[in-house]
């Protein structure tokens, strides 16, 4: 019979319990280490969760942390723009399993500077409940690159 300390021995359901909840704060960690806006949602669009890259540019930005963090529409949120439409319905498709990915590059201009984005839907299939994983990644200096290089070529 296999001592506790063996590597052959089953983790108990504390054992188990903590060894999910530190997996889950790693993986949180992660993702707030990214520089990219991450944010997951339901089926209906709702948001269940945001990295700090998220809050940082909502709070920076204005945002209102009920109308773009936890608890939020992402739906409701993208109705303010064409791009924004745009992609809801293509996040719309993803939820649906119609699609695996979509994509949408967009402006999101702020008064001091001019920004551009890419965002980008992934279903995540756990066999139960659609949800989605979106992430808004900043490509304002490619965008800036490809505008001095069309310039210089003029």
């Amino acid at each position: 019979m296999p001592s506790p300390a063996s590597p052959s021995a089953s983790p108990s359901p504390a054992e188990g319990r903590a060894a999910k909840a530190q997996a889950t704060a790693w993986l949180a960690a992660a993702l707030d280490a990214l520089p990219a806006h991450v944010c997951l949602v339901d089926g209906d669009g709702t948001i269940l969760w945001v990295n700090r890259a998220w809050r940082t540019f909502a709070a920076d930005n204005g945002g209102q942390r009920q109308a773009v963090c936890e608890g939020a529409n992402y739906f409701k949120a993208c109705e303010a723009s064409i791009a924004g439409r745009d992609f809801a319905a293509r996040l719309r498709e993803v939820l649906a399993g119609q699609r695996d990915l979509a994509e949408v590059e967009y402006t999101c201009h702020a008064p001091a500077e001019e920004r551009w984005f890419v965002a980008t839907a992934t279903r995540l299939d756990d066999g139960a409940t659609p949800r989605a994983v979106l992430v808004h990644h900043a490509v304002t200096t490619h965008k800036r690159t490809d505008h001095r290089l069309a310039q210089a070529q003029r």
